[in-house]
C-alpha cells in the first residue's frame, strides 16, 4: 500500500524472489509498471520484474501481508479507506517513518498490525523505476507484546521475517521495538530537516562542525524526551549510530529534501514535530527540533526549484 520509493523497492525485491506482489500507487507509476514492469536499480543490480499494479485499494483484497508504505500524514485516511477490503487475517506492517505508525493503524484496522523500522536509502528515479542507494534492513516487532494473543502474534511475525529473508532482505526481530523505533527517529530527526534546509547530502552534514553540532543538539533533545517517555535510550550510543549512518549513505538526500525538491508536503510533523509534541506533553523543552520543524514548513510553501538538489552536486 503506497507505490513510492519504499513500496516499490521492497515490492520489487519480493517479486524478484517469486512472491505475487500487488502495488497500489499513483497513476503515472501504475501505468509504467503495467506497461514495462517495475524497474529496480542499484549499485549491484538492475532488473525489471512483473507486478500487479493498481490505483484501486480493492486490489489488495486477498493479500496475506500488507506493507503499509504511505506517508505518515496519510495514515488515517488510507487505513480507513482500506479497512473494508482487507481479509481479517491480513497482517499489516507499518513500513513508515515515525514511531507510532502501528498504533495509529491498529486504532482503525482489525487486522494484526506490527511495527517496522527500516534502515534504507532509495528514491523514485522515474515512472515505474526505483533506485536503491544502500542498506535495506528491516527490524520488526510487536508494539503490544503483553497482549493475550502474544504467542500467536509472535508466530506470525516469525513467518513474516522468514518470508522477507527468502527474498534476500535483511530482516530480523527487534529485542525492543520501541527502542529501535526511537533510535531510527533520531536518525530521521538528525538528517531529514538539515538535509533539506542546507541542501546537503549526508556526507556533508557529518563532515562540517556546525551541522555536527546541530545534529548533536537534536539528538540530545530527542533522547531527553524518549527517556521521559520510558524508552531506554543512551545518548552516546544513539549519537554514534546517528553519526555513523552517513558512512553507509554518503550521497543520500533525505526524504524531506526529496519532498521539498518535488514540491510535496513533508513528514516533518511526525519526525522532529513528534519530538516537539511528546516533549510538550512530558514537560521536556525541544527548541531546536521545533525550529527545524517550523523552518521546513516554511520551505514547503516555497516555489519548486528544479536545481534544489542537482544530481551533479559534488
Amino acid at each position: 500500500m503506497g507505490g513510492g520509493a519504499i513500496g516499490c523497492l521492497y515490492g520489487g525485491w519480493l517479486a524478484r524472489a517469486g512472491a505475487p506482489v500487488t502495488i497500489v500507487g499513483r497513476p503515472t507509476h501504475v501505468d509504467a509498471m503495467r506497461a514495462r514492469g517495475l524497474r529496480v536499480s542499484g549499485v549491484d543490480f538492475d532488473f525489471h520484474v512483473p507486478v500487479n499494479a493498481s490505483t484501486d485499494l480493492s486490489a489488495l483484497t486477498r493479500s496475506d501481508i500488507v506493507l503499509f508504505c504511505t506517508k505518515t500524514r496519510d495514515t488515517e485516511n488510507v487505513a480507513t479507506a482500506l479497512r473494508s477490503f482487507l481479509l481479517p487475517t491480513s497482517a499489516v506492517l507499518a513500513f513508515q517513518n515515525g514511531v507510532d505508525g502501528a498504533e495509529r493503524l491498529a486504532a482503525i484496522l482489525q487486522n494484526p498490525v506490527f511495527s517496522a523500522s527500516l534502515v534504507v536509502s532509495c528514491y523514485i528515479e522515474g515512472p515505474g523505476h526505483v533506485h536503491h542507494n544502500g542498506r535495506g534492513d528491516v527490524l520488526l516487532g510487536d508494539f503490544l507484546p503483553s497482549r493475550g494473543d502474544a504467542i500467536e502474534r509472535g508466530a506470525l511475525l516469525d513467518g513474516i521475517v522468514a518470508m522477507l529473508q527468502r527474498a534476500a532482505i535483511k530482516a530480523s526481530l527487534a529485542a525492543d521495538i520501541r527502542l529501535t523505533l526511537w533510535t531510527k527517529l533520531a536518525m530521521n530527526c538528525g538528517y531529514n530537516a538539515l538535509s533539506a534546509l542546507c541542501r546537503a547530502r549526508y556526507e556533508r552534514l557529518v563532515s562540517t562542525e556546525p551541522s555536527r553540532e546541530l545534529m548533536r543538539t537534536v539528538v540530545e533533545e530527542l533522547v531527553a524526551v524518549g527517556q521521559r517517555d520510558g524508552v531506554a535510550l543512551d545518548f552516546e550510543v544513539v549519537l554514534k549510530q546517528v553519526m555513523d549512518l552517513a558512512a553507509g549513505f554518503p550521497r543520500a538526500i533525505s526524504s524531506t529534501g526529496q519532498d521539498i525538491a518535488q514540491g510535496r508536503l513533508t513528514e516533518i510533523d511526525d519526525l522532529n514535530g513528534y519530538v516537539v509534541r511528546r516533549g510538550r506533553a512530558l514537560g521536556v523543552p525541544t527548541p531546536l527540533n521545533e525550529a527545524l520543524q517550523l523552518m521546513v514548513k516554511v520551505l514547503e510553501t516555497a516555489p519548486v526549484d528544479p536545481a534544489f538538489f542537482p544530481k551533479s552536486e559534488a
